[in-house]
């Protein structure tokens, strides 16, 4: 009985390997042709300027226009803004009515002065 039993066993060995090989895989090709390319680096950065200037207003009122923008190259004596005039137009004319007053004041001065040398010379 135990010949029988190994006969059996050795035999089911060899029906469970595979015989040959095994079946091919798929392969995609291309054809490599040569191109020129251009190729960019992207690195992070910060970006600090070399000459950086802070605008100061010499006047004070309200920005009525602007100029440029963030970041635009300004040269000096370019407008970057305008400011609203009436403030500074009042003002204007109030300082141009205190020297005609001024100069009128001058002229009564001038006449009252040449008006008493005369009788004084006398």
């Amino acid at each position: 009985m135990l010949i029988v039993t190994a006969a059996v066993s050795c035999g089911k060995k060899n029906s469970n390997q595979q015989q040959g090989p095994p079946p091919a895989i798929a392969v995609n090709t291309d054809t490599v042709k040569e191109a020129s390319t251009v190729y960019y680096d992207n690195y992070p950065a910060t970006i600090t300027a070399l000459i950086q200037v802070d605008i100061k207003p010499q006047v004070s009122g309200n920005i009525t226009g602007v100029f440029f923008k963030d970041g635009d190259h300004v040269h000096k004596g370019e407008k970057l803004y305008t400011i609203d005039a009436q403030q500074y137009a009042g003002v204007y004319d109030q300082a141009k009515a205190n020297v005609d007053v001024s100069k009128a004041n001058l002229v009564k001065a001038q006449k009252n002065a040449d008006r008493y040398v005369e009788p004084a010379k006398k």
